[in-house]
């Protein structure tokens, strides 16, 4: 149900992307949960050749570096406190 889910957003974004000629902030959250190791790492490579910016939450801190290898930026927000992850 969540790849669904991701597809329609994902279908929907570039709709209004492709109707507006302007950039989309797409935020997904918990993109881990309830989506295989393979899933997430489909979602991240179409993510990736797209080329907007995203805002995704997820929660399993050890798996963020093997899952976004050279996508973007990695922040860790604890109680308020933002801190950039060094890949």
């Amino acid at each position: 149900l969540k790849r669904v889910h991701i597809a329609i957003v994902l279908a929907q974004k570039l709709i209004f992307k492709q109707s507006n000629s302007r950039p989309v902030l797409t935020l997904i959250d918990d993109l881990t949960s309830e989506l295989d190791k393979q899933a997430v790492t489909d979602v991240l490579g179409l993510i990736k050749m797209d080329g907007d910016q995203y805002l995704i939450t997820m929660i399993p801190n050890s798996e963020i570096n093997s899952l976004c290898g050279s996508i973007g930026n990695v922040f860790h927000v604890k109680h308020g406190q933002i801190d950039h992850v060094k890949k």
